[in-house]
Formats: C-alpha cells, sequence, structure tokens
C-alpha cells in the first residue's frame, strides 16, 4: 500500500506533486499536499 505520510518524510512537497502527476489522473493527491502544507 502506498503510504503517503511515509513518502512525505523523504520527498520534498514540488517533487510529491510531480510524482502525482506523473502517475495519477485524479486530484487527491494535489488535495492531499495542501491539507499537509496547512497543519505543517
Amino acid at each position: 500500500t502506498f503510504n503517503f505520510k511515509e513518502r512525505l518524510c523523504n520527498v520534498k512537497l514540488k517533487d510529491i506533486d510531480a510524482f502525482a502527476k506523473k502517475h495519477m489522473s485524479i486530484n487527491w493527491v494535489t488535495e492531499r499536499t495542501k491539507q499537509l502544507k496547512n497543519v505543517g
């Protein structure tokens, strides 16, 4: 299973955004990233 929090610890947010665009055709990753930015 894809562990988003673990991924976030190891990868910069901009890299996650690039990863999301590359591997996902839905916006949940982008929305999740926005939420994590607000929390963090």
